[in-house]
């Protein structure tokens, strides 16, 4: 009687042992870090030089592992986490991002990596992260993004690369983005490789400031389409080509404005371009008057005009224009009102000429 009745019991125990004991294994936690819970775990300032991935709990959502000694994310670093959705990296000792890093992620939504000596963005390293949102990668050393460096991010939204020395732009570093809302560079690129922006489709605001370009041409921002605001500003763009925007289509508002501009060979937006509103320089150029406008917008050059306002130039004392102004010009208002340009043709046409005649001092 008593010998069937702890059998029994042992019976009954048993299961409960091993779902004890499963527990236990399920509550595991690195000793490097605070486990808030099975899906927050924070694993910061604790020396790690490599991710603890065989000690995370798989339900782990929001992981932080800043202040660490990482130096490399290897591809498939976090394989296996498939329910995380936020992943800081800042603070680390981050040089080299491996292809496909964060490949296995399906969920993450939010990624940080910042302060940082990271200095290249590589081919295809945030590849596969086909439900990311925000990718933060400023305050690091990046001087350069690669090509398809971004390649299958079609959800991503928020792409910050401020507070970084970039100089130099690949082929295609933005390809596969489409419906970004924000997507923000630093001051100081130089280079902006031919189709850089090619494949980069929908975006809700880009600008890009302090730049110091010898030339914008045909293919700088050849595929560039479907953007909200699509500002140049504060920049040195050297010489602006007569094809320089000829593949920019479908741009809703378009602000060049207090840029550096050694020479103009032409700017031929037509209605085809679909752009809604051109502002250039100090005002949009579909309202006011070539005075107005050349009372409030500066000369460049010759260096003993520069910065004197453009309806102060003695024209005849610089160079006669090669042609009838006034015949050019009324041939041009008559294009016009034929819909060859969306601003003001008149205005900005003058602004041609003027710097023309600058040029050729």
């Amino acid at each position: 009687m008593h010998t069937g009745f702890i059998t029994a019991c042992v019976l009954i125990l048993f299961p409960t042992l091993a779902t004890l004991n499963l527990m236990e294994t399920k509550l595991s936690c690195p000793p490097e870090c605070i486990c808030l819970s099975q899906t927050q775990i924070l694993c910061n300032s604790g020396g790690l030089k490599d991710v603890p991935l065989k000690l995370l709990p798989i339900t782990v959502e929001h992981l932080s592992l800043t202040k660490n000694q990482f130096s490399v994310i290897r591809s498939d670093c976090f394989s296996g986490l498939k329910y995380l959705k936020k992943l800081s990296l800042d603070g680390n000792n981050i040089s080299v991002i491996k292809p496909f890093a964060f490949r296995g992620l399906p969920r993450l939504r939010e990624l940080s990596i910042q302060q940082t000596p990271l200095m290249t963005v590589p081919r295809f390293a945030f590849a596969g992260l086909q439900n990311i949102t925000s990718i933060i990668l400023s305050h690091n050393r990046i001087k350069q993004v690669e090509s398809y460096a971004f390649a299958g991010t079609t959800n991503l939204k928020v792409l910050v690369l401020t507070n970084n020395p970039i100089v130099k732009l690949e082929s295609h570093a933005f390809s596969g983005l489409i419906s970004v809302d924000k997507l923000s560079f630093p001051s100081g690129i130089r280079v902006i490789e031919p189709d850089a922006f090619n494949g980069l489709d929908t975006v809700n605001h880009l600008k890009l400031s302090f730049m110091d370009l010898p030339r914008i041409e045909e293919s700088t921002f050849r595929g560039l389409t479907n953007v909200e605001v699509f500002s140049i500003q504060e920049s040195d763009l050297g010489t602006i080509e007569s094809e320089a925007f000829n593949c920019v289509t479908n741009i809703k508002m378009f602000f060049v404005i207090n840029n550096k501009i050694d020479s103009i060979e032409g700017m031929n937006i037509t209605q085809e371009h679909n752009v809604g509103v051109l502002k250039f320089q100090e005002g949009p150029l579909a309202n006011g008057s070539v005075s107005k406008f050349m009372s409030e917008n500066y000369c460049i050059s010759p260096l003993e005009m520069n910065g004197k306002p453009m309806n102060q130039l003695d024209f005849d004392s610089i160079i006669r224009c090669p042609y009838n102004v006034s015949e050019e010009i009324g041939e041009i208002a008559s294009n016009a009102s034929k819909g060859v340009l969306t601003v003001n043709t008149l205005i900005l046409n003058m602004f041609y000429v003027i710097l023309f005649m600058i040029k050729y001092t």
